[in-house]
């Protein structure tokens, strides 16, 4: 898969599990630091990406935050299911 056509079927993969995908400036303060990843606020699962960074960079948070979820509910293509795999 082209770069822009995985990062496109991830982030479809997210929304049919329910969680939104939101690309952000993603500022720390002080008392707080802030990493792009996965969270719940609420009751709606999110997936936070800081909007700079690179299609790989989006791949990779993208990747970690659906290989924690279970994707047996929903239809993955084959090639992205494989992608998400531990140790592909």
């Amino acid at each position: 898969m082209v770069s822009q056509e995985l990062l496109h079927a991830l982030e479809e993969l997210a929304h049919q599990l329910g969680m939104e995908v939101r690309y952000e400036r993603l500022q720390s303060a002080e008392e707080c630091v802030v990493f792009s990843g996965s969270c719940r606020i609420k009751q709606q699962k999110l997936i936070l990406v800081e909007e700079s960074s690179t299609m790989e960079e989006r791949i990779q948070i993208l990747r970690r935050a659906l290989r924690q979820e279970n994707l047996e509910a929903v239809f993955v293509q084959p090639r992205l299911r494989e992608f998400l795999k531990p140790n592909a």
